[in-house]
């Protein structure tokens, strides 16, 4: 019995040996915490507004993220009239917070109840996307018009239009009426882009039924920007003249070609339809690319919109697919996992256990964003309509699994109210780094905003990019652009997009990244939507600030102007103190981030590399060299991600610590038995004990993968230290059953 006890205690110390640096690792739960929202509709003067859809955009030029809300509406009644809000978002009512703010009601002043009958009573509009149309650097308006059954609606002389907004947030109608003398179209989203890459925004606008009574479609419409505020219907020289039932447009870039790729979500009687972008101005429908493999008569699920992102940070874009319907097909709301621009449906990675109605979802509208700024973007969903009330904030794990968290987010109490929750859609209101939520409800309800207590203990960037604006150069608002950030080993990319989705729930063009605990980013590099697709990289950039990033001109036989980057605020995470090893310093913030001075370009007689300069002035200037290389057609480069699998760096954690358990187990095996045989088989037991509960965590056995949906790599690491307990039980077994209670013999 002695010998037993020495094998389970020195295995009990070989497993705690390898087992401490894991420990010590998973101290630092940081990046891994579950950000906690606060509900801050009062303080910030939003109580009583309410919001069927929602849109997101800096209308005034200030940096802070403004709000286009719709409240609810009839068509059958008549009541659509009234019903469009702009709230600018201004200083709060506290003068010692730097991240006090409120919104005040602007709709009025703005212009957006106008409309082309020259009367006061209104206009009647659906969604609204922004983009700067004729580039003068502001974000103009597009407003859709939707009617649910024709049969019972009346029309009102209002159509899909166009308003320029002055750069104060003051809009009036564009001169042409291309979009207005389109007539009565039943638009359900609009999505802008630059689809040819000229420097002039373009615009897809999706349609439903024209007449869903007697199901007949209506194709969806491209529009070709001039720059200038005009537009022209080339949706037949696109060869995209196909009806079809939509509920939710998308752009792209899926192929990483640098022509962004149109995606159309449709409704049941219809199967959603993936459009891949040529290159000269047409597009091919792709049959088999596998997008729309379950939408439609067969499954009886309903596409409402696809959210693009890379999630898994592969290096291609993804999706998330929001779905109503489906009945007991099995066929619900997921990521569709891109592979080489043909699209898995991944089922199984989308955990929701306290669905009101598993057979019949709901899902209306759905958002991506890092809420606890780990890298790794989450998603939230509403469902709605079908006695489903529900919200369903999804964390990602490592192996980029979704779990429900919505409770331990504090949100729970949205759910508890029973509120039909429509719009969810994230912003940073009062740009202090993390993302928050703003909730519409289909019903007279407030809006409601809640603020994102705990995210930005994390640290994160803010990109704000702005194009050149003029031919050879890339579309102002720098819509398509692609930012991509190198943090050690890892890769984020994001793309600027401009009202993609379910009657267009736009977010800010600015785009946040969530770096965990990183202090410097290695590179940033932005590839513009400009003819030559240039790309500007930096290198060691600061974290925890507010960049803004200006396109430089083409690449020219004489010295050209250079890029102008500028930091418009620094930041310290608030619920941590500032890392003692960053590049810049970083005080703590006092006062509210400075808007962004208007960029200019400065000459330089010879460019040189450079590095951002340390600096914690508000509005700092960083010289660049101009970086114009043609970005050719991307993959994921050499040993990147591109399988559900941890990194390298976790399978290299897990071998190191297989080979010391193994070692250990032998050493100590050896010195208290003497005998080289029973060392051998206990550090083999080990060894295979702890590999066999890696790869069952890994491959993603059903009971055991529920453990690590919420789980850091550090956690499968320690699930292999615990293998390789089992290992020594193992051997403590094999050793019981061969030798008995006789000691080993030693060899």
């Amino acid at each position: 019995m002695n010998h037993v006890k020495r094998l389970f205690i020195s295995g009990v110390i070989a497993v705690a040996l390898c087992l401490l640096p894991g420990l010590v690792s998973a101290g630092d739960q940081g990046e891994n915490r579950i950000s906690t929202f606060s509900n801050v509709t009062e303080e910030t003067d939003l109580l009583g507004y309410p919001a069927f859809y929602i849109s997101v955009a800096d209308i005034n030029g200030d940096l802070y993220p403004d709000l286009y809300i719709h409240a609810p509406m009839d068509e059958a009644t008549g009541d659509v009239f009234f019903k469009q809000r702009i709230l600018l978002n201004v200083p709060g009512d506290n003068p010692e917070d730097p991240f006090s703010r409120k919104f005040i009601d602007f709709t009025e002043e703005s212009g957006i109840w106008a409309n082309r009958r020259g009367t006061q009573e209104g206009r009647h509009s659906d969604l609204a996307a922004f983009a700067d149309v004729d580039n003068d650097g502001d974000l103009d308006v597009f407003c859709g018009m939707y009617f649910h059954r024709l049969e019972t609606y009346t029309d009102t002389g209002d159509y899909n239009d166009l308003f320029l907004n002055d750069g104060q947030g003051h809009f009036t109608f564009i001169d042409s009426t291309v979009f207005y003398d389109a007539g009565l179209v039943n638009s359900s989203g609009a999505v802008f882009t630059d689809y040819n890459r000229d420097g002039n925004i373009d615009l897809y606008v999706g349609n439903w039924f024209l007449d869903y009574a007697q199901s007949i479609y209506s194709p969806n419409i491209l529009y070709q920007g001039h720059g200038d505020g005009t537009f022209t219907d080339v949706t037949a020289a696109a060869q995209l003249t196909v009806p079809q039932p939509s509920y939710g447009v998308s752009v792209a870039d899926t192929n990483n070609d640098g022509y962004p790729d149109l995606f159309a979500s449709n409704y049941c009687r219809g199967h959603s339809q993936h459009w891949r972008n040529n290159g000269n101005g047409t597009f091919t429908r792709m049959t088999d690319s596998g997008y729309g493999d379950y939408i439609g008569p067969s499954t009886h699920a309903c596409s409402w919109q696809s959210m693009p992102s890379d999630f898994d940070n592969d290096g291609d874009i993804d999706f998330f697919e929001v779905l109503v319907h489906g009945w007991e097909s099995g066929v619900h709301s997921c990521p569709l996992v891109n592979v080489d621009d043909t699209f898995i449906w991944a089922f199984e990675r989308v955990n929701r256990p306290d669905d009101p109605d598993p057979t019949h979802h709901g899902d209306h509208y759905g958002s991506w964003f890092d809420m606890e700024l780990d890298g790794l973007p989450d998603f939230i969903i509403t469902e709605c309509g079908y006695s489903n009330n529900h919200i369903y904030l999804f964390r990602q794990s490592a192996l980029h699994y979704f779990t429900v968290v919505t409770e331990a987010a504090g949100l729970e109490p949205i759910n508890d109210s029973n509120l039909p929750p429509h719009n969810a859609t994230p912003l940073d209101y009062d740009l202090d780094g993390d993302e928050d939520l703003v909730f519409g409800f289909a019903s007279n309800d407030s809006i409601q905003l809640w603020r994102n207590d705990e995210g930005n203990a994390n640290n994160w960037i803010i990109v704000q990019l702005i194009g050149g604006g003029v031919p050879g150069m890339s579309n102002k608002a720098a819509i398509d652009a692609r930012v991509t950030l190198t943090v050690g080993s890892k890769t984020y990319m994001r793309d600027v997009y401009a009202g993609n989705g379910h009657f267009s729930p736009q977010s800010p063009l600015a785009l946040t990244f969530g770096l965990g605990s990183a202090t410097t980013i290695d590179v940033l590099e932005v590839r513009w939507p400009n003819p030559a697709l240039t790309t500007q990289r930096l290198e060691n950039v600061p974290v925890n600030q507010i960049l803004t990033i200006i396109e430089q001109p083409p690449a020219t036989p004489t010295p050209s102007p250079t890029a102008t980057c500028t930091p418009t605020a620094t930041h310290t995470p608030t619920a941590t103190a500032a890392p003692t090893d960053s590049p810049v310093p970083t005080p703590s913030p006092t006062e509210p981030p400075a808007p962004s001075a208007t960029p200019t370009s400065t000459p330089a007689e010879t460019p040189e590399p450079a590095t951002p300069t340390p600096t914690i002035e508000p509005t700092p200037t960083m010289t660049l060299p101009p970086i114009q290389t043609p970005v050719p057609s991307e993959s994921p480069e050499p040993g990147a991600n591109t399988t559900g699998f941890p990194r390298m760096m976790d399978w290299f954690l897990v071998v190191l610590i297989l080979i010391a358990g193994f070692g250990v187990a032998f050493l100590v095996g050896f010195r208290w038995w003497g005998g080289s045989n029973w060392a051998i088989r206990s550090g083999f037991c080990t060894l295979i004990g702890g590999l066999l509960a890696y790869l069952l965590l890994t491959l993603g056995i059903d009971s055991l993968v529920e453990l690590v949906k919420e789980s850091s790599s550090w956690f499968i690491v320690e699930m292999t230290m615990i293998g390789m307990l089992f290992g020594w039980v193992a051997a403590l077994i094999w050793w019981l059953r061969v030798e008995g209670m006789k000691p080993p013999s030693k060899n």
